[in-house]
């Protein structure tokens, strides 16, 4: 009798702590935490990035890249409601579907700073949902 409560009590541990490992995979897929910047080859750089749900704010909001290279932005849109992506000076301005990845190439950017921002009025904390792009 002893011998099976025992064999419950490990099953029952197994359990809770492969739920509690599943659990912290998951949340670090579901908030993104791979890393930021990845280089696909000599000049392409990925850049990934998540407007923060019900905070009006893109993560990371500063952003650096090499002049005269290819830089891949993979937004996630974590809200509900659309947002927008736009970099006046380089005539960049895209929707931002909610729950969705979009992509946007940036290609051949001169050295400066851009700011970007929402383009689409979203909320109380719209006109505050700004960040920048250096090139360097």
């Amino acid at each position: 009798m002893k011998t099976t409560s025992m064999i419950w009590k490990i099953a029952v541990a197994v359990f809770l702590i492969s739920g509690v490992l599943l659990s912290i995979q998951g949340y670090a897929l579901f908030t993104n935490n791979a890393p930021k910047k990845q280089s696909l080859g000599s000049n392409v750089i990925e850049v990934r990035m998540r407007v923060i749900k019900n905070e009006w704010r893109w993560d990371p909001k500063e952003i650096t890249i090499p002049a005269n290279s290819i830089a891949r932005l993979r937004i996630f849109n974590e809200d509900t409601y659309e947002h927008g992506f736009a970099i006046k000076e380089l005539g960049i301005d895209k929707k931002i579907p909610p729950q969705r990845e979009t992509v946007i190439e940036l290609t051949n950017i001169k050295p400066g700073e851009y700011d970007f921002l929402c383009s689409i009025l979203c909320g109380k904390g719209h006109f505050e949902q700004k960040g920048i792009l250096i090139v360097r």
